[in-house]
């Protein structure tokens, strides 16, 4: 149930400017805070960090969709990657809510615990991506390579 290379490639390329997007959120968010006029302020480059995360869920959530039919539906009817592909697909949907929670319904009260759970679970999505494509990518030429069973 493989990806075409082009495919392959735009999913990859999605993840990894989403992952690096929120990463590069934290950093600036942690370690390069500015000093402002009344105390610490946040780094002006946050908010580029986080528009490009938010451009990057965007486009991510799309190529996500784009392998529901084929790819996730194939792959659990074949027996591939259940568990490593469920906990993508988990991960992503709870990154989705908390990231529309984060945007939409966040307080002052909830922003900061809800930001560290959100940061927290996509750094766990980073290793849960990998963990289900490189397993895959190694055994995807032993997979084609088999034959289906034929007769009764």
């Amino acid at each position: 149930m493989g990806l075409t290379p082009l495919h392959r490639r735009w999913l990859h390329a999605g993840a990894l400017v989403l992952l690096g997007s929120g990463v590069g959120w934290i950093v600036l968010h942690y370690a390069f805070i500015v000093a402002g006029p009344f105390g610490p302020a946040p780094n002006p480059l946050e908010a580029w960090a986080l528009k490009v995360h938010g451009a990057a869920m965007m486009a991510f959530l799309v190529l996500a969709g784009t392998v529901l039919p084929l790819h996730v539906r194939g792959s659990w009817q074949m027996g591939y990657s259940h568990r490593s592909g469920t906990w993508v697909l988990a991960i992503s949907g709870f990154l989705a809510l908390t990231g529309y929670a984060l945007y939409y319904l966040s307080s002052e009260g909830t922003r900061e615990w809800l930001g560290i759970v959100h940061w927290a679970a996509g750094l766990g999505a980073g290793v849960a991506y990998f963990w289900h494509v490189l397993p895959g990518r190694r055994s995807a030429p032993a997979r084609s390579l088999r034959r289906p069973e034929v007769g009764p």
